[in-house]
């Protein structure tokens, strides 16, 4: 039995992770999913929201070894609460995610490829503080391989993202270093380019990456097939 922690992605909250989260309670293990500051239940005003706030969160929800899981945006704020405190976590799983560079905000890495999909859909708030996806564009860039009942769930619970925690560097030691990590490629991802998934993995061990042919939403196209992916990775790790 292991214990999951899973990490939403930009306007995302812990609820696009029930079918996942069922899926391991299932096999026996231990799931549970976060809102991070600003998103789902968490009210918390977009002009406070930080990638600290974000870290601090995550901190807050360990009481015990855990495998974290960050999707997408989610790469950050994990990789974050590692470097602060490592105590908790005992392997980072990215998941089609930013995994960050030292001194780097994730704006920086997400401009190495050119024509981010994202950025032809998104549109500011008109305070500058936030962006979000239309609903006209979200099933092709985020969920054209999913079910119209996930996809409607979503339209229904996307929020605004706050911008300035993809603007905040990140500064990573041995700590950070240190932790374990896993990478999960989505083939068929319409938000963040295999390419650049394969760029933002390549310092992650060869037998630590895994495949599903999927876009960016495995959690709701694919959850089985997640969650059995997730348990090969636990079945690596030794719990003291």
């Amino acid at each position: 039995m292991s214990k999951f922690l899973l990490v939403h992605g930009s306007g995302h909250g812990a609820w696009c992770f029930e079918k996942l989260a069922n899926e391991l309670r299932n096999r026996g293990h231990v799931a549970d999913a976060i809102d991070l500051p600003g998103h789902g239940r968490n009210k918390l005003p977009i002009r406070k929201i930080t990638l600290e706030r974000y870290s601090s969160a995550i901190r807050k929800s360990l009481q015990s070894p855990t495998i974290v899981l960050g999707h997408s945006m989610g790469g950050y704020p994990i990789s974050l609460a590692a470097e602060t405190d490592p105590s908790f976590i005992k392997h980072l799983v990215y998941l089609t995610a930013f995994v960050p560079e030292d001194g780097k905000s994730l704006v920086e890495l997400r401009n190495k490829v050119d024509n981010f999909p994202l950025l032809s859909v998104i549109k500011k708030t008109e305070d500058g503080l936030g962006f979000y996806i239309p609903q006209k564009y979200q099933k092709d860039i985020f969920y054209h391989d999913c079910s119209t009942k996930d996809v409607k769930l979503a339209a229904e619970n996307l929020c605004v993202q706050a911008i300035k925690p993809q603007l905040t560097s990140i500064r990573l030691g041995s700590n950070f270093e240190k932790t374990p990590k896993s990478y999960v490629h989505c083939l068929d991802d319409r938000t963040i380019p295999l390419a650049l998934q394969k760029e933002l993995s390549k310092k992650i061990p060869n037998e630590n990456t895994y495949e599903i042919n999927s876009g960016h939403s495995p959690f709701f196209s694919k959850p089985a097939e997640l969650a059995l992916v997730l348990e090969k990775i636990a079945s690596k790790i030794h719990y003291e």
